[in-house]
């Protein structure tokens, strides 16, 4: 139940954001499938505040007998920052004598709760898709967006979910040295829609009877709700389908005829991005991130982006594999190559005979990952002083992170109320790129 603080003689206003605030617990698919939290005091917009998780050590295979002594070194935090870069406000409908209070919160908690994880929702998803590290120079990849791919391709078009998404994504999440988290899958309305069609009639028998098939088959899975599917916890999102998917290109180069793929003149290893060092095992030396340079054959390109998912293979046959697009730089353009399964390609699995380059369409782009990645962080403004006219009210979740506060005053005497407002402050950030999976389908 989510405590209240504010002003004492707002009753109904503190009731009203606790019961918005449960209301988007159950709305909101990231508010369940990250790690919140929110901290004492007031802060302003655009303030910064810290994350820290204990960095990853290997044990080692002591030998008493050698005479060393057996490692007591501390591991240590991995330290970030999260900027409170989000103010949500909506207005509130105002509370009268003629309105019963239980109605009241009854009819307005789920219009506050659903206006603002929209914009919540639409915020954490964009952690997976909004590129941040520098476009010069050499590049320590750890806090970012995912670079791993998994999808659903026949003869380089994409199909619809399947299981076979979320088995491919979770072997590939659990592959990496990173600590055990619980695993979150948050699909797009049309491959929620398609997985639940491939599901029903296997859930329909007893083996599913128990793992949540009454949501499947009675309600559909709404927004929001998840149920254990392959390791994950798999719930939808209709972000995801505002937000989540990439139009083709379909002119790659600048020369007047059209050109939706390009051949790779060379593969080159790429040395400017390596791990952080935060992020290889023991505190070991810089290791390579994988990433490789395609020299692509053009004249100039255009409509190439940093962020965007790249496809590499043969036209209108198998796709050897896709990457995100890290760096552009003339004709040379950096990614990680995965197959389709997810496994991570090199230089010498790219043909420069067979293999093109291009920017596919892509309608749902899914995430799989371990939930302690994702962080938001939400913080409470500043009451009005005393004596200023304004009043303020809030409710904080300690269960999600979730902190809503709700203001009013400026009394208006042409129109006899005062004005009331709703506030969500909040940051987010992707810790660990290796602990997040896109998973594409059509």
């Amino acid at each position: 139940m989510p405590v209240t603080f504010g002003h004492d003689g707002l009753i109904i206003p503190k009731s009203l954001t606790a019961d918005a605030l449960m209301q988007m617990n159950q709305m909101s698919f990231f508010a369940k499938a990250s790690n919140g939290g929110f901290g004492e005091g007031a802060f302003e917009y655009g303030a910064t505040v810290q994350f820290r998780r204990v960095q990853i050590m290997e044990a080692e295979d002591y030998d008493p007998r050698s005479g060393d002594a057996a490692r007591t070194d501390d591991p240590g935090y991995v330290l970030g920052d999260i900027v409170l870069n989000h103010l949500l406000t909506t207005g509130v409908q105002r509370y009268s004598s003629d309105y019963r209070g239980d109605k009241y919160i009854e009819d307005v908690s789920p219009q506050l709760a659903f206006a603002l994880t929209k914009k919540f929702d639409n915020a954490l998803y964009s952690q997976f898709r909004t590129p941040t590290h520098a476009s010069t120079g050499a590049v320590q990849y750890g806090v970012g967006m995912p670079l791993r791919i998994v999808a659903n391709d026949t003869n380089g078009t994409l199909t619809h979910f399947t299981q076979d998404l979320l088995i491919n994504a979770a072997a590939s999440l659990e592959e990496e040295d990173v600590p055990p988290g619980e695993l979150y899958a948050a699909l797009a309305t049309r491959a929620k829609s398609a997985y639940i069609g491939e599901q029903t009639p296997v859930d329909a028998g007893y083996v599913y009877g128990q793992l949540g098939v009454s949501e499947l088959v009675q309600r559909n899975l709404p927004n929001g709700q998840l149920v254990p599917r392959q390791g994950f916890m798999v719930g939808g999102t209709n972000v995801i389908g505002r937000n989540g998917s990439q139009a083709a290109v379909t002119d790659l180069d600048t020369a007047s005829s059209n050109q939706a793929s390009l051949a790779i003149a060379s593969v080159a290893v790429n040395t400017q991005f390596t791990k952080a060092d935060a992020y290889v095992i023991d505190g070991g030396s810089a290791t390579l991130l994988g990433a490789i340079d395609l020299t692509l054959t053009a004249t100039a390109l255009q409509d190439i982006a940093v962020g965007q998912i790249a496809r590499l293979g043969a036209d209108n046959g198998t796709t050897k594999a896709y990457g995100i697009v890290l760096r552009v730089s003339g004709l040379v353009v950096t990614l990680v190559p995965y197959a389709p399964d997810g496994i991570q390609l090199s230089t010498a699995d790219i043909s420069t005979t067979s293999d093109k380059f291009s920017i596919p369409k892509i309608n749902s782009v899914n995430v799989g990952y371990k939930s302690n990645a994702l962080v938001f962080d939400t913080r409470q403004m500043e009451a009005p002083p005393d004596q200023s006219g304004g009043r303020m009210a809030g409710a904080q979740d300690e269960n999600s992170g979730l902190l809503l506060q709700y203001w009013e005053g400026s009394y208006d005497v042409n129109r006899f109320k005062s004005y009331t407002l709703a506030t969500l402050m909040f940051g987010s950030k992707f810790t660990d790129y290796r602990c997040g999976c896109f998973m594409l389908s059509a």
